[in-house]
């Protein structure tokens, strides 16, 4: 409900319904957020650890796409007015999942959608 009220009072890239413009022309689609070798449940787990920490809501988690650039979804979403260490979540995130600190590397390896995925799949026990 925070996160709602925060979109709708002080961001405009959100609608009134609190979800992320940016995605509102996409279909929800499952199959279009596959990634080769990755079984469902780690594309899955990548998108909700990705979307708790970005604030997208759970009905758009499947408008993601893996080739989608993390830093173009933060533009697309944040005002330039505030932050809300969205980076540093999907960071804390990450580490919770993986149960260990993120090396310096691998903090500096997610790039897009996928490279989240991939990882989630590769270091996270589904």
């Amino acid at each position: 409900m925070r996160t709602f009220f925060r979109n709708l009072l002080q961001n405009p890239r959100w609608d009134s319904q609190g979800r992320l413009k940016f995605l509102l022309s996409r279909e929800s689609s499952p199959a279009a957020c596959a990634v080769a070798g990755v079984s469902p449940e780690s594309t899955e787990r990548g998108l909700r650890l990705f979307c708790d920490a970005l604030d997208i809501p759970d009905k758009q988690i499947f408008c993601l796409r893996p080739s989608d650039a993390i830093h173009d979804i933060y533009r697309a979403m944040v005002a330039p007015t505030h932050d809300d260490m969205e980076y540093e979540r999907l960071g804390m995130n990450l580490e919770e999942a993986i149960g260990r600190s993120l090396t310096e590397g691998e903090s500096k390896s997610f790039v897009t959608i996928e490279d989240v995925i991939r990882f989630v799949h590769e270091n996270v026990v589904v």
